[in-house]
């Protein structure tokens, strides 16, 4: 049988798509917002090796470079928009310098324009799945280039860890136990958050915190869904998605089982 069912915070809304979380997002960093879906899927869609590259992404420290297209810089970016549209030296040059970012980042940025989140993260971590303190560095890293879709998506990512800390209340019996170690990749994502001294850094890394502190004063699922509303308030969506989701492997699993 599958184990204890959730409560009525289980009612979910499949059309949301988080909508609401991504523009409260937008609105409370003063993001522009997203990208059109139509000239996301657009990009995806082109042939972009038939297409000759016409900027050069240069890492400052190590010379490292990319050849890419303005067309999709300009797209996502406003910080690469101002710096190829706007008669700074790099329209000149057709060379845009990044400094202080790492390798690894700078090749996520690049996959993720030109194919999206999943195939991003399966080239360059091998996994749909995101290190916590990788996306705490692409949050940063897209504040920096001003990519509202990158840097929520990479919100997103961390939520999702959050949440899935949150449900393994329900299920380890030994979970205030081990919580000193499954803590440890969250503060270390704080950390790098918090030390950014940026608006979004600061908040996304102290709440994620204190929701880390309300699992240690009471590590029940009921309490801990409580203080993920209160704490990320405009998130709900997402919290009830990711529920639904393991309700429904819970289910699965006992019907396999039977």
């Amino acid at each position: 049988m599958p184990r204890a069912i959730y409560d009525t915070k289980m009612e979910f809304n499949a059309t949301s798509m988080f909508w609401h979380s991504a523009v409260k997002f937008f609105d409370r960093y003063a993001f522009n917002t997203c990208v059109n879906k139509k000239t996301v899927r657009a990009i995806h869609d082109t042939d972009w090796e038939t297409k000759t590259p016409d900027v050069r992404l240069i890492i400052g420290e190590t010379g490292k470079r990319w050849k890419v297209h303005s067309e999709v810089l300009t797209v996502y970016s406003k910080f690469f928009e101002r710096a190829l549209t706007i008669g700074f030296r790099e329209t000149r040059t057709r060379e845009v310098t990044v400094y202080e970012w790492h390798r690894k980042l700078v090749d996520f940025v690049v996959f993720y324009m030109y194919k999206g989140w999943d195939t991003a993260a399966e080239r360059i971590f091998a996994s749909k799945k995101v290190p916590l303190h990788e996306a705490a560095d692409l949050i940063l890293f897209a504040d920096y280039l001003d990519m509202p879709d990158l840097c929520y998506s990479a919100y997103h990512s961390i939520l999702v860890d959050v949440i899935a800390l949150l449900i393994r209340t329900r299920w380890d019996a030994r979970f205030i136990h081990n919580l000193y170690k499954l803590k440890q990749p969250f503060i270390r994502a704080a950390c790098v958050l918090t030390d950014s001294r940026t608006q979004v850094g600061r908040d996304v890394g102290y709440k994620i915190l204190r929701f880390l502190d309300t699992l240690e004063d009471n590590p029940k699922q009921l309490k801990a869904m409580d203080s993920f509303d209160e704490i990320f308030v405009d998130d709900q969506d997402i919290l009830l998605r990711e529920l639904k989701k393991d309700q429904d492997f819970q289910i699965a699993q006992a019907t396999q089982s039977r």
